[in-house]
């Protein structure tokens, strides 16, 4: 295989359609997705895992219930209606077996010269940045432990020689800007090349030589998110974050080896948004549109992983700023949902468009 088509390989052709409710065969059909080409497992598809965060006392206010069930890789809600993902994680779940499970894959795939991503889904409040971005020591989410495997595994192979540039961006309603500069707001433009895949021209370029240097330039971006508090969330994401981490390797004994080229994009989706919940009023005109370009992203993501799970020729990819990020390296991605009952339309959105996604295709 050439270093060229180790570089990357983007979204091709779907393998199967995981659109319908209750349909036993999808556990199996997945496993059968996996191919394997030589010592490399090929995964043609995106992969989809359902995890319950823990309950609050403000879940059951009113007389409401649990909402979910779980049981193996099958979610009930309400008796009513069943989703089969690639897996699930109940309340009790570790932080660790998430990143085990989930992301740990994703980031092998990308030091083999793939393009992966990493997604947590569900409305405000259902923990998506605890599981993605949380840096309290003993759980820790994936980005810290990412830094750390990342490192590890580049410090098990002296034979290579590695390089690992970030980039952090944040979507603001509809537009991307830098998180490493100053203020957080210069404009990043993105493209899409068949030969170079995503790139973002405008956004500064950070090498990072090891998991501190990682956290710290994570660190830096972060605090620099648009963030308010709102009836569900105190600390409401108003945008999608993306860090873009770029690994590169080649073999210094050896000048004939193939070079890999990969990436793993980390993306801390914005939950949806409902003004009834959230106590967005029409008097506040800056969270109204920061709400509505968030819902609206959403529904472009899922309308482009429905147009790849029905194999469509036309792919809406440039319906909105996320979905073109996504458009080399939709990879994988971990839908939450909330337990209590006045939630429960939100939850069963949740479930109908991460099986969509499970239907996406591919994870190189």
């Amino acid at each position: 295989m050439t270093a060229e088509v180790h570089t990357r390989k983007r979204a091709a052709s779907v393998v199967h359609d995981f659109t319908h409710e209750d349909k036993p065969a999808a556990a199996s059909t997945a496993a059968a997705a996996v191919k394997h080409e030589g010592d490399a497992e090929e995964v043609n598809r995106c992969l989809v895992y359902c995890r319950l965060r823990q309950s609050f006392a403000r879940d059951f206010e009113d007389g409401a219930f649990q909402l979910l069930q779980m049981k193996g890789k099958q979610v009930s809600v309400k008796d009513e209606r069943n989703y089969t993902f690639d897996g699930t994680f109940d309340a009790p779940s570790k932080q660790e077996d998430i990143f085990e499970a989930v992301a740990k894959p994703c980031i092998q795939h990308a030091f083999k010269g793939y393009c992966s991503a990493l997604m947590c889904y569900g409305q405000t409040g259902t923990g998506k940045s605890f599981t993605m971005c949380c840096t309290k020591p003993g759980i820790e989410g994936i980005i810290p432990r990412a830094a750390r495997f990342i490192f590890e595994t580049i410090a098990s192979e002296p034979a290579r020689s590695y390089r690992v540039v970030g980039q952090f961006i944040q979507i603001y309603r509809d537009q991307l800007g830098d998180l490493m500069t100053e203020g957080g707001r210069d404009k990043v433009d993105i493209r899409f090349e068949d030969n170079e895949g995503v790139t973002l021209p405008g956004c500064t370029e950070h090498e990072l030589a090891n998991k501190e240097e990682f956290m710290e330039f994570y660190h830096e971006g972060d605090k620099r998110r648009v963030v308010t508090a709102t009836a569900m969330n105190p600390e409401s994401s108003r945008g999608h974050t993306a860090m873009v981490i770029r690994i590169s390797s080649e073999n210094m004994d050896d000048d004939t080896a193939p070079a890999f080229h990969g990436k793993i994009t980390f993306i801390d989706l914005a939950g949806y948004e409902r003004f009834s919940k959230t106590g967005i009023s029409n008097a506040n005109a800056i969270m109204k549109d920061e709400a509505k370009t968030i819902n609206g992203s959403l529904l472009a993501l899922g309308h482009v992983v429905s147009a790849l799970s029905n194999g469509d020729k036309h792919i809406p990819w440039r319906n909105a700023k996320l979905t073109r990020l996504l458009q080399d390296s939709i990879a994988a991605a971990a839908a939450r949902a909330s337990s209590s009952r006045w939630a429960r339309r939100a939850t069963t959105c949740t479930s109908r468009r991460t099986r969509c996604s499970s239907a996406s295709a591919p994870w190189p």
